[in-house]
């Protein structure tokens, strides 16, 4: 019988006793996976096995990733639509806060590599378009 603490021989895979779904064993005296779609909150972060979402499939980019973490921008992995992802919150170094890589022209200055940055290419305004300022214009 499921939930009685006694795992039956090929009947249960697991049995703790509960009917807590968000542990290691299910109501259904099941061993917890990711993909599921059973969230597991009997663990920290730093813990194998460790879910922060579980959304019952393995598809990319749909923000809950094959081993169960999400997909966000700095997390510090490179999720389904990212250039980079370096897990920092500063966005003038190569890798942007929106998890693309920095360049001339996206409207962001990059620390020790440009001395400004309009947001465009266009060399008829007081910088040019390698963002350096243009003291002739």
């Amino acid at each position: 019988q499921c939930g009685d603490g006694v795992v039956w021989r090929d009947q249960e895979a697991c049995d703790d006793g509960n009917t807590d779904n968000r542990d290691a064993c299910t109501a259904e005296c099941q061993e917890a996976i990711c993909g599921d779609g059973i969230l597991r909150q009997d663990l920290n972060p730093e813990d194998p096995g460790y879910e922060a979402c579980d959304d019952g499939g393995i598809e990319p980019g749909d923000g809950c990733d094959s081993i169960c973490l999400s997909e966000v921008c700095g997390n510090g992995r490179l999720d389904e639509g990212e250039a980079c992802d370096d897990g920092n919150e500063e966005t003038r170094d190569a890798c942007t806060n929106s998890c693309q890589l920095a360049r001339c022209g996206d409207g962001i200055t990059q620390i020790d590599v440009e001395e400004c940055d309009d947001g465009n290419q266009d060399d008829d305004d007081d910088w040019d378009g390698d963002d350096v300022f243009d003291k002739n214009q």
